[in-house]
């Protein structure tokens, strides 16, 4: 009943014309339109179309039987306040009465100037008396030639020629055609003419009033609420307002908004009625339908999401457009459209850094390093850095795929840089070992610090440093070991120990002591300590304990060269024993191996022999006889003060004695006899021949002559079985013949 209402409300334009006056709206009326408006907004009606009536008392009258215009000539409308373009128009005339139809012919003209043929040469001669006629261009018939005219809908309709119209200066000249779509698109606001004339002398009539009512469209696209910049990764907020601003709702109307480059689809949210269906994956646009879009306007709320990785400046241009099926005039206003300019921003935290609460100096420390980018925006030129401890030195680094990282020299110390083109938004883990200087004093603090940073502006710098603190404790595993050369050894022989103090670690040992003693059955000879090291030792030849000390000892090992002499007389198979020890005030994880023994046995060190021959088993007074002596150390170590003695049998005389090198040798006179005596400082393990010539002597009798020589050392001898050796040489001074004994 309410839309029934309303199709029927007619509205006067402002300053509304009758017979060529214009006349004010009245207050009431507007008031009353006003009110009934509102009363249709809330009942949820949308407003009827524009109707505009000729002014009240403002009749259109013939001429009384007489060819000609109509007064007035024309009958007008003041149309103005409407918004859109013509989609349709529907002409009325009311109270039409006329005693011969036929010879009526009526044209609207547009404010544009469009002129239309309502009717002509219609109805015939059957005289019409208040006829209400309503001209809509979707009628179905059209008015009748000759029968009689009836109220009702009709298309305009011209059955004859052409009939002139009396001349005005607003009427276009013929012929006009029956489209009332000539309207269409055009703008509806000026004045409308209606133009009325009798064609034929003879008969009359009279317009009580006419009326037009106007369908207008125009729909408008706003962009609302879009902020002049965004950064990437960020959602983009905006609203897009769309109006109906014409005089009917609109049927199948597309909203249609773009996404542009390095934007993604997030939501929107529309108004009722309206269906935004979700665009597909890469989309460069989305679509919202309605299927009617009633007079007003509504609001649609969109979000999209900006890819973190664009570039800053990068602008975003965003349009919104309303369409429906519908053309309209000014599609200026179907679009909207802003741009938005893309800023950066990188939220880079060190997320968490790790260290061991306490370490031994020289001992590695990890600190694992997590670094995120919470973005919104991806970060440009990342730059993780991770300086070193003044008392650590590096030893290796772990690192994401992609980041390129410098670091120290493994050993050196200094800082570890690591960079990456483009940070997205993700989260990476590094892990950098030091190793603590082991000289480091315990209670000191190793300090593992990270700070990250990028060319992107951070909105918050307070996350971008993190820093962990390791205490340092102290741990040195000292250990000894003992060597000793030779071994068997030989009494009277040096010994040489090396005794070596190795530092494991892992920390650097401190105020170190180590301690020995010259074993039993030796005798100091001398000590070689390294550098750094002080040592007190028993004189030479002497016994008693040895004490070497040092402020600190480095990692690594040093050695001590021990020489000792076996005394002379250890019986054979007596073991030396060197015992030592080492330690310090730092702490000594493994105390066990702080002590070491070497052992050596007393053996064999040489096997003296010696051998005598004579050249000749007899001789007589004056003739030569030549002995060869071999002294010989078969060892297996060279025998030391080594004595050999021979003589000049008595009854010869001495001659000649050729010894080796290294010996020298005591000998009677030449041409006297006596012992012979030959010494050397050491025999190695070789022989050493003498020639020792003699002469016969004269003697009374026949004498047997006896040689005997002997080789001895202090060193220990395993066969002195062999250390003599006797010759004997027949001295013959009677003659003695020998025949051969013939057997018969």
């Amino acid at each position: 009943m309410l839309r029934r209402l309303l199709a029927r409300l007619t509205f006067r334009a402002p300053g509304l014309y009758n017979g060529g006056t214009r006349l004010q709206q009245s207050a009431l009326l507007t008031t009353g339109i006003a009110f009934l408006m509102l009363a249709l907004a809330l009942a949820g009606v949308p407003p009827a179309r524009a109707v505009y009536t000729s002014p009240a008392g403002g009749s259109v009258t013939m001429p009384a039987g007489a060819q000609g215009a109509a007064t007035p000539y024309p009958s007008t409308i003041d149309v103005s306040g409407v918004n859109g373009s013509i989609v349709s128009v529907v002409v009325r005339l009311n109270g039409l009465s006329h005693t011969f139809p036929d010879d009526l012919d009526i044209v609207l003209v547009g404010p544009s100037g469009q002129a239309v043929m309502l009717m002509s040469d219609v109805g015939g001669a059957t005289p019409i008396t208040n006829v209400n006629l309503v001209f809509d261009a979707t009628a179905a018939s059209a008015l009748p030639d000759a029968g009689p005219i009836v109220s009702g809908t009709y298309r305009p309709t011209n059955i004859g020629a052409n009939d002139p119209m009396p001349a005005h200066p607003n009427l276009p000249a013929g012929p006009y055609g029956t489209a009332l779509s000539v309207y269409n698109l055009t703008n509806p606001n000026g004045i409308w003419r209606l133009y009325v004339a009798e064609d034929e002398n003879g008969s009359s009539g009279s317009l009580t009033s006419w009326q037009i009512d106007i369908v207008t469209i125009d729909l408008q696209a706003t962009l609302a609420s879009v902020p002049s910049s965004v950064n990437a990764g960020d959602p983009l907020d905006y609203n897009i307002t769309v109006t109906n601003a014409g005089t009917d709702p609109v049927s199948n109307v597309t909203v249609t908004g773009t996404i542009p480059a390095n934007t993604t689809f997030n939501q929107i949210t529309p108004p009722g009625g309206w269906t935004c269906p979700p665009p597909a994956s890469g989309a460069s646009s989305f679509s919202c339908t309605a299927a009617s879009f009633v007079v007003g306007a509504v609001t649609f709320n969109v979000r999209l999401n900006v890819d973190p990785a664009t570039a800053p400046g990068t602008t975003l241009p965003l349009s919104a457009t309303i369409a429906s099926a519908i053309q309209e005039a000014n599609t200026a206003n179907n679009s909207s459209s802003a741009t938005v300019t893309v800023t950066t921003s990188a939220n880079l935290e060190i997320v968490s850094l790790t260290a061991p609460a306490s370490i031994n100096a020289g001992e590695n420390v990890e600190a694992v390093v997590t670094v995120r980018n919470n973005g919104p925006s991806f970060a440009d030129s990342a730059s993780l850095s991770l300086p070193l401890d003044t008392d650590t030195t590096f030893v290796a680094l772990t690192s994401p795929d992609g980041w390129n990282c410098t670091t120290p020299a493994v050993g050196e110390t200094g800082t570890v840089t690591c960079t990456l083109p483009t940070f997205t938004l993700t989260s990476v883990e590094f892990r950098l070992t030091t190793r603590v200087k082991p000289n480091t004093a315990a209670g000191a603090t190793i300090d593992s610090t990270a700070t990250i940073s990028s060319a992107t502006t951070d909105p918050n710098a307070a996350n971008n440093t993190r820093q962990a603190t390791t205490s340092v404790t102290t741990r040195a595993d000292l250990a000894l070991t003992v060597s000793d050369e030779p071994d068997p050894v030989s009494a009277g022989a040096q010994l040489t120990y090396a005794i070596t103090a190795t530092n494991n670690g892992p920390s650097n040992a401190s105020v170190v002591t180590l301690t020995t003693s010259i074993p039993t059955n030796t005798t100091f000879v001398g000590l070689d300590a390294p550098d750094g090291w002080t040592c007190t030792t028993p004189g030479v030849g002497d016994i008693g304990p040895i004490t070497c000390t040092a402020p600190q000892v480095g990692l690594g090992n040093v050695t001590f060269t021990l020489r000792v002499r076996v005394k002379q007389g250890t019986p054979v198979g007596t073991t030396i024993t060197l015992n030592a020890g080492i330690a310090s005030a730092t702490t000594d994880p493994n105390s066990a191996n702080n002590t070491a023994t070497g052992e050596s046995t007393v053996t064999i060190n040489a096997d003296l022999s010696v051998t005598i021959s004579a050249d000749k088993p007899i001789i007589r007074p004056g003739e030569t006889l030549t002995y060869t002596v071999n002294a010989n150390n078969s060892g297996p170590e060279f025998a030391n003060d080594v004595t050999l003695t021979m003589a000049a049998p008595t009854g010869t005389r001495f001659v000649s004695l050729q010894k080796p090198l290294g010996w020298d040798c005591t000998t009677p006179a030449v041409g006297a006899s006596g012992a012979i005596t030959c010494t050397t400082p050491a025999l190695d393990v070789a022989t050493d021949t003498f020639i020792l010539t003699v002469t016969g002597n004269n003697v009374p009798d026949d004498i047997t002559l006896t040689n005997t020589a002997t080789i001895t050392s202090p060193a220990t001898d395993g066969n002195p079985s062999n250390n003599s050796a006797t010759v004997t040489t027949e001295l013959q001074v009677k003659l003695r013949v020998y025949l051969p004994l013939v057997t018969r």
